[in-house]
């Protein structure tokens, strides 16, 4: 198992996939997204639900996010700020700048 572990929010179409591939790349993954069913078939695979963004960024050394537009990437991760540290990366140019602003404090 890989000592990097992944927080995943978004499991539908394409986050699942992907999901699904880091857990293939021998990664440890914990995945958290509006409906829980959607997680079904990543937990089979070895993943870990968290209810919560607390929970995923606590056990979590890398966040990906795969959402359906900026207005919910923004509120995702709004909601995430509080429970990041130093120990999550945050140089990602895909994060909104008003976002990356506040990340960078």
């Amino acid at each position: 198992m890989n000592t990097v572990s992944v927080g995943f929010i978004g499991l539908g179409n394409v986050g699942s996939k992907i999901a699904s591939n880091i857990i293939k790349g021998n990664f440890q993954l914990f995945v958290n997204d509006l409906d829980k069913n959607k997680s079904k078939n990543l937990i089979e695979e070895g993943a870990k639900w968290c209810t919560t963004l607390e929970d995923l960024a606590s056990k979590s050394t890398i966040i990906v996010t795969c959402l359906p537009s900026p207005k919910v990437v923004n509120e995702v991760l709004t909601n995430l700020l509080p429970f990041l540290n130093k120990k999550h990366p945050r140089d990602n140019p895909a994060i909104p700048p008003p976002i990356m602003a506040i990340c960078s404090e």
